[in-house]
């Protein structure tokens, strides 16, 4: 399964959002099983060390990042991607490079916080919690983080 994850949810683990942490981190124990390839586009980064830094220190972030990078999938995004966004008119153009990113890949889910933004996708989106209570529903997969 593939899953194209926004920046948002990449920083409710970078910054520890309590609230969100916790489903955000699954993700992660998902691909350590081998369950789901775990893809970002290649804009989010900048997103990510930008809000990060200002938490974190810029040392500290790009640090972070450099220690995550191994575990994502990159999905680049080129001229024809932008072209195509600036034509499409979402209300929220970085959105729509997501989109675009996600259909490059052939991405199962969108995994954003941000659902409301992604009414035009042809893609199932869904917040981290929505998508766990898909996967325990559709597949009767359920991921927790074990503390020893």
């Amino acid at each position: 399964m593939k899953l194209l994850i926004d920046a948002n949810v990449l920083l409710d683990v970078f910054l520890c959002r309590e609230q969100f942490v916790a489903d955000a981190k699954k993700l992660f124990i998902m691909k350590q099983f081998k369950d789901a390839e775990l893809w970002i586009a290649a804009q989010s980064y900048t997103d990510l060390y930008y809000v990060g830094a200002k938490a974190h220190g810029s040392d500290r972030m790009q640090k972070i990042l450099k220690e995550v990078f191994p575990l994502l999938n990159v999905c680049s995004i080129d001229g024809a991607d932008i072209s195509y966004a600036l034509d499409e008119q979402w209300k929220d153009f970085e959105d729509c490079l997501i989109w675009r990113a996600a259909k490059k890949i052939k991405a199962d889910y969108i995994v954003t916080r941000n659902v409301a933004d992604f009414t035009r996708s042809d893609i199932p989106v869904l917040t981290p919690g929505e998508f766990f209570s898909t996967m325990e529903a559709e597949q009767n997969l359920v991921y927790e983080e074990v503390e020893f």
